[in-house]
C-alpha cells in the first residue's frame, strides 16, 4: 500500500492541510491523504512544474529544502511538489521479480499507471501545473524513478536518480537502458553514486547508455559523492540535481553576457517545453535593461522590458524603468502610460515608490500632461 502527499510550495512557509473529497480529482476520484503546503508563488499566467518525489517521508523533507535554496537564489521557478511513499517498497517500486526476489516484487508499472490515471489527472484539474515533469528517487525509488523514464521516455524532463538499486534482477534496468535509452522530449538525466558498490556498473552503464542518446534534446550527468555514504548523498545529490533538471530557468550567465538573443530563445524554450509564461529573474531582467537605457540604447532597454512585463505583469520595478527607456527613447506617451499602471500598483500594495512615480509624472510636464488616472 502506498500514499500521497501533495505540496505546492509559496511563500513564509505558511501550511495548510485538507483531506481530497470524493469527485475532485480526474476521472471522477482524487487521491487519498493530500496535504498542501505553501511555500512561494506561480506568476500570474505562469505554471508550475511537477517534481514527484518517492520515498517522500524520508526524501520530501531534503527536496523541500533544496527547492527553496535554488528559488532564493532564482535558480529554479515556482513548483508544485508530490511526494509518494510506501509500506512495501520492494512491492511498489522495482519493475520484474526475480525468481529468488520477494513475493510481492514486482509492482511498478501499478504505480507508474497510478500516477498517469489517477494522480496527473487531478493535478491538472486542480493546479495550474506544466508539462514540465521531474522524478526524484534514492535506492529502491531511484530504481523507480529510471524504469518510469524507459517506459515513458516523452512524459518526465527532469530525472534524479540517487545511489539507484541498479543491481536489481541482475542489472535487468541497465540492460533495458542498453536497448534503448532514447528520449523523444526535452530530458535532463542525473545520476550519483557514492559508497555503493553492487549498483556502481548498473549506474555507470546506465550512465553510458543515456549519454549516446540524442543530446540535443537533454543530457546526462553522472556526479560521484565520495566522501559520502549512500544515505548522506541524499542531501547534496539533491541539491544537485535539482539544479541540473532546472538549469534551463537559470538566466544569469545569459544576463551577464547581456545576450538578449539568448535569453529571448531561452524563453521561448522554457514556453515550449513547459508551456505557460516562463518564470524570469525580476530584478536580473530590470538591472540589464536599465543599463542600457543609461548608456544610451533604449530600444534595446524597450525591447526587453516588454518581454518582462508579459511574463511577469504589475511589478513596479519593470514598470517604472520601462517608462524610463519610453522617456528615453521620446516616447513620453507609452512613459505616461507605464507610470499610470505602477502608479496604481504602488498604491495598492502601499509602496514607497510612489512618490518616485509622481516624480517622474510630473517631470513628463514638458512634453504632455500626466496625471494620475
Amino acid at each position: 500500500m502506498w500514499r500521497v502527499i501533495v505540496g505546492a510550495y509559496m511563500a513564509l512557509a505558511l501550511t495548510a492541510s485538507c483531506q481530497a473529497q470524493e469527485g475532485l480529482g480526474g476521472n471522477g476520484y482524487a487521491p487519498r491523504d493530500v496535504k498542501i503546503e505553501l511555500l512561494g508563488k506561480a506568476r500570474e499566467g505562469a505554471l508550475l512544474p511537477v517534481v514527484y518525489v518517492f520515498d517522500e517521508d524520508r526524501n520530501l523533507p531534503t527536496v523541500r529544502a533544496a527547492i527553496g535554496i535554488l528559488q532564493w537564489a532564482e535558480l529554479a521557478p515556482p513548483v508544485l511538489l508530490v511526494g509518494v511513499s510506501t509500506d512495501d517498497r520492494f512491492a511498489d517500486f522495482t519493475p520484474t521479480k526475480p525468481a529468488d526476489g520477494p513475493d510481492t516484487s514486482g509492482g511498478a508499472k501499478n504505480v507508474l499507471g497510478y500516477i498517469d490515471d489517477v494522480l496527473r489527472p487531478y493535478l491538472a484539474e486542480n493546479y495550474p501545473v506544466s508539462r514540465f515533469e521531474v522524478l526524484h528517487g534514492h535506492s529502491l525509488s531511484g530504481l523507480f524513478v529510471l524504469f518510469a523514464m524507459l517506459e515513458e521516455p516523452e512524459q518526465f524532463n527532469g530525472v534524479i536518480a540517487i545511489g539507484a538499486s541498479a543491481w536489481w534482477d541482475e542489472e535487468s534496468i541497465s540492460k533495458r537502458a542498453a536497448e534503448s535509452c532514447e528520449n523523444t522530449s526535452y530530458r535532463r538525466l542525473f545520476l550519483s553514486l557514492s559508497s555503493e558498490v553492487d549498483s556502481r556498473n548498473g549506474v555507470e552503464s546506465i550512465a553510458a547508455s543515456c549519454a549516446r542518446a540524442d543530446q540535443s534534446l537533454g543530457a546526462t550527468v553522472l556526479k560521484e559523492y565520495p566522501h559520502e555514504d549512500h544515505v548522506t548523498a541524499v542531501t547534496p545529490a539533491t541539491h544537485d540535481g535539482l539544479r541540473f533538471v532546472f538549469d534551463a530557468w537559470n538566466m544569469e550567465p545569459l544576463i551577464a553576457a547581456r545576450d538578449i538573443d539568448g535569453i529571448e530563445s531561452r524563453l521561448d524554450f522554457l514556453r515550449e517545453v513547459a508551456g505557460g509564461n516562463p518564470y524570469i529573474s525580476v530584478s536580473g531582467f530590470a538591472q540589464l535593461a536599465r543599463g542600457y537605457t543609461r548608456e544610451g540604447d533604449p530600444e534595446t532597454a524597450i525591447r526587453i522590458l516588454e518581454r518582462a512585463d508579459k511574463l511577469a505583469p504589475n511589478e513596479i520595478m519593470v514598470l517604472n524603468f520601462l517608462g524610463e527607456a519610453y522617456e528615453e527613447a521620446k516616447r513620453y506617451e507609452d512613459a505616461c502610460r507605464t507610470y499610470r499602471r505602477s502608479l496604481a500598483v504602488a498604491i495598492e500594495r502601499k509602496h514607497p515608490m510612489e512618490r518616485w512615480i509622481r516624480k517622474r509624472m510630473a517631470g513628463l510636464g514638458s512634453y504632455m500632461t500626466c496625471e494620475a488616472s
